[in-house]
């Protein structure tokens, strides 16, 4: 068990369409975590991603950004900005640092 918390992702449906919350570490393991739940048939969602609440974010690495411009793609091709709900400082900086912010609609 690694000396720091886990992180997680999970999908929350609206009436609006899917907010996605991450919390904790989103890393590696955290993507990974989720990706292979998302494959098993009941658990995949068809609604379009209208927010990602990142307040809980404590650490942002690479896969974790790969995985949220994976997560904009169909929004983007819909002409959809989702918004990104409170972000965490940690998070705030690593999606500036990218340039993935300007992916979203930063909703303080």
């Amino acid at each position: 068990m690694p000396p720091y918390p886990s992180g997680s992702v999970r999908l929350e449906n609206t009436e609006d369409g899917t907010v996605l919350h991450l919390n904790g570490d989103i890393d590696n393991a955290a993507v990974d975590t989720y990706e292979d739940a998302l494959a098993e048939p009941s658990n995949a969602s068809a609604d379009l991603l209208i927010a990602v609440e990142a307040a809980d974010v404590t650490f942002l690495n690479s896969a974790g950004v790969a995985f949220l411009v994976r997560q904009l793609a169909a929004a983007r091709a819909a002409g959809h900005k989702p918004e990104l709900r409170r972000p965490s400082r940690v998070a705030r900086r690593v999606l500036q640092i990218t340039g993935v912010i300007s992916l979203f609609r930063v909703v303080p």
